[in-house]
């Protein structure tokens, strides 16, 4: 499963979800966040799967794009994709609480495996 959500920062971008569970949006899709080095906003890595990009295959997430949000980041990936991104975030070196991605649900929807 690939991170969704919404992205907005103070940079003249502005990325918004569908209505649909797509796992894309605006063909673009949020990998992880990193504070910038020079200590001011983060960057926030994004996979971006427009035009023609497909053609290269999972090859995409091997050459992420990245904007950078001047000083704040908010992520509304819903209850599983906010994680996934946070949890992401973190392994690539985001500093956070260590709780995060702990006691959490489905946020009251239906969630099968099969």
């Amino acid at each position: 499963m690939h991170g969704t959500g919404v992205l907005s920062c103070e940079s003249p971008c502005f990325f918004s979800q569908p209505s649909t569970n797509s796992h894309r949006f605006c063909e673009c899709e949020a990998r992880y966040i990193k504070a910038d080095p020079t200590g001011e906003g983060y960057l926030v890595f994004f996979a971006w799967h427009g035009g023609k990009r497909g053609k290269f295959g999972d090859d995409v997430y091997d050459h992420l794009m990245w904007v950078k949000a001047r000083k704040l980041v908010f992520v509304g990936a819903g209850s599983l994709g906010t994680t996934e991104i946070m949890l992401r975030s973190k392994q690539m070196g985001l500093s956070m609480n260590d709780h995060v991605g702990q006691g959490m649900s489905g946020n009251g929807d239906i969630l099968a495996f099969g």
